[in-house]
């Protein structure tokens, strides 16, 4: 018997599945050579489709199992075919690839499993044996139900037993444990580096993948073959070396000169995977990985999810050797709860990616949430985020290496957990050039489409920004960059980050040393309170704002530079969610000036001098004689006095007024 998947988008066909019709023929398949389908072949149904060409509702995924009733049936040409079908199963809701995840000897098999190669999309597909008899292993673990063991007892062998990640389930959360992560962590790290021009062998073709070396771990190894024990890695080798070569393990002997005459044994001898693992356990990066797993075992599956609390992450920052003041924080925090896009500009080595980084590192769960991307010079168009459908081989697409798209696709997969996209050096390029689609999809909420391949197998048609996906930029300014247009800052909440003599006389006094990897899990617990209050969209404040807010409006128009109602909608965003972490008073306004208003501003000193003069005023409670008493001094300003209103946004405007008296020109961004 040999097994085969049949997938099919006809909404007629899936209507036969979904109505538990006994026979269904499928017709115009292709993808294997149909004089090789024997009657009898098992089949695994599965129902795909786009949801806008769907004319029912249902779930993509496996729906039935089926055997053959007869010999294929004469096609529109040689290539095409149809299949009778008789149904001896059908599953009461559909089973999808994500729900295959878990089981990782279904890796890669034929419109099933998750697929890792970029495979071709096909009608019809060839499952070899071992593999076939997972799916049905899978599928009765997944729905729990009796399969007939009239049927398939015989298929499996009477072994319903698969390999699957272990899993722990709390307060609805799925974790994988730590030892099974390591384990299958090993095994991809070994396919990866078999892959290589160095250590490829054409002859162990078909033997070093997932799904083969998951079958002899648990057939012939006790699931012992890639564990590693972090504490005595030499001896771990050892053990690993004696288990590989021990005599009396006779079947794996067996098997592997029945098979493929000695070949398997070669796969994991000592110019192998042996190899592989003597070099992979002396990277210390490896193991720091593998050290995350096993900690995740520990940490994160005892998590219970607890109410957001910033002041936290400013005190673990602390703890990690991070100098970054509360206010900076706070505004950092917020800006993402109020739009998920945030840039963060200022002088080069003043902590803009450091921050971002340490936030991620301290809410998430796994390095898998997020990626810090540095922006390349050579960016002219969305490939470098998005990728491209191959235009030689149409039915494939070409994903990024970078991780962004994988990111993207996950996120709206998982949205009970944040994911951010770190674009480091943003500016780089011209900004508008590459990441134009995703300024559109922030505000129109449609979809970016990708390809029009029909049905892909791994990748979407198009995509929507999840909500729970989180966007920091990063941004030196110097002759080497790009300053950004009001287009993207509308869009963005700009964080100007600076040193000052405080900070650096802190910096020079501390004695903590730095340490990121203490900040790694400390937050997890908040993740999901996090994402609540980010996607949260009761109320804008204007109370409090709305009559200073238009004095503002009014001297901006002068310049050009006057906000519409996305910057009104999104300043009562702000100002709500700073009241929500604890900032208070005039702060608020402050801080929704300095990083939603004042970073339009760019132009010559003719143009923006009087201007300049004019925001400042409105900065302050009395702006009498201001012109004296602060443009004509700017050297000797305390910015800490009373009468200055709004601190933050005053001391900026004074910055770019002397900007502008000595370069002639100004803006918000300074070198």
């Amino acid at each position: 018997m040999n097994f085969f998947s049949i997938k099919t988008s006809f909404q007629d066909t899936i209507k036969q599945v979904l109505s538990n019709n006994k026979n269904i023929v499928f017709n115009d398949l292709s993808g294997y050579d149909k004089n090789k389908i024997l009657k009898g072949d098992l089949v695994f149904i599965i129902i795909s489709g786009d949801k806008v060409k769907k004319s029912i509702k249902y779930e993509n995924g496996l729906r039935a199992i089926g055997k053959i009733s007869k010999t294929p049936l004469k096609g529109k040409d040689d290539k095409h075919f149809g299949l009778e079908v008789e149904i001896i199963h059908f599953l009461l809701k559909s089973i999808s690839k994500k729900d295959f995840y878990y089981y990782p000897s279904l890796q890669d098999v034929g419109n099933l499993g998750p697929d890792t190669k970029g495979s071709a999309a096909q009608p019809c597909r060839f499952i070899e044996g071992v593999s076939g008899q997972n799916v049905i292993r899978a599928i009765k673990d997944i729905t729990k139900s009796n399969l007939d063991p009239s049927i398939f007892d015989s298929i499996v062998g009477n072994n319903y037993f698969i390999e699957k990640l272990q899993i722990s389930t709390l307060d609805g959360n799925i974790k994988i444990k730590g030892d099974n992560k390591i384990s299958f962590y090993i095994q991809e790290k070994f396919v990866e580096w078999f892959k290589k021009a160095e250590n490829y062998k054409k002859s162990y073709e078909g033997l070093v993948n997932l799904k083969v070396l998951s079958f002899w771990n648990e057939s012939y190894f006790n699931n012992s073959l890639f564990l590693i024990e972090l504490d005595n890695l030499e001896e771990s080798f050892l053990k690993t070396e004696k288990l590989i070569a021990d005599k009396s393990n006779q079947e794996w002997k067996s098997y592997s000169e029945a098979s493929s005459k000695g070949a398997p044994e070669a796969v994991l001898g000592k110019n192998n995977y042996l190899k592989f693992l003597f070099e992979f356990l002396k990277e210390e990066n490896n193991i720091n990985k593998l050290r995350d797993f096993d900690l995740s075992q520990n940490v994160i599956c005892s998590l219970i999810q607890e109410p957001f609390d910033y002041k936290k992450f400013h005190k673990n920052t602390q703890e990690a050797g991070l100098i970054f003041s509360e206010p900076i924080t706070a505004r950092f925090v917020a800006s993402l709860c109020t739009k998920p896009f945030v840039i963060c500009s200022g002088l080069s080595g003043s902590g803009k990616t450091k921050l971002a980084q340490a936030f991620v590192r301290w809410i998430c769960e796994t390095e898998e949430q997020y990626k810090i991307i540095p922006v390349g010079a050579d960016w002219t168009n969305r490939e470098p985020l998005l990728g491209y459908p191959n235009a030689i081989e149409t039915e494939k697409y070409v994903v990024p290496e970078n991780g962004a798209l994988e990111l993207i696709i996950k996120a709206s997969l998982d949205d009970k957990k944040p994911y951010f996209l770190i674009l480091d050096e943003m500016n780089l390029s011209h900004v508008e050039r590459y990441f134009a689609d995703f300024l559109s999809a922030m505000e129109s909420g449609e979809a970016i489409p990708l390809h029009t391949i029909e049905d892909h197998e791994y990748m979407p048609n198009n995509i929507i920004l999840p909500k729970n996906l989180f966007i920091i930029g990063t941004v030196n300014i110097d002759e080497t960059t790009y300053m950004f247009s009001p287009k993207v800052l509308d869009r963005a909440n700009t964080i100007e980050f600076r040193v000052n003599e405080k900070d650096l006389t802190n910096y020079f006094d501390s004695k903590i040393k730095l340490d990121m990897d203490s900040l790694k899990f400390k937050g997890t617990s908040m993740a999901e309170s996090f994402i609540n209050i980010a996607t949260d969209e009761t109320n804008k404040d204007f109370d409090k704002a709305k009559v200073e807010l238009l004095y503002f409006f009014t001297e901006l128009k002068k310049s050009g530079a006057e906000f519409g109602y996305r910057s009104a909608s999104e300043i009562g965003r702000l100002i709500q969610k700073l009241e929500e972490l604890g900032e208070e008073g005039d702060d608020l306004l402050d801080i929704a000036i300095m990083q939603k208003l004042l970073p339009k501003l760019h132009g010559s000193r003719s143009k923006l001098s009087k201007i300049l003069i004019t925001l400042g005023n409105l900065c302050l409670n009395d702006s009498i004689d201001s012109k004296t008493k602060y443009f004509d001094q700017l050297d000797d300003i305390d910015f800490t006095e009373s009468n200055i209103k709004y601190k933050l946004s005053f001391e900026k405007i004074i910055r770019m007024y002397k900007n502008a008296l000595d370069n002639g020109f100004t803006s918000y961004a300074e070198a």
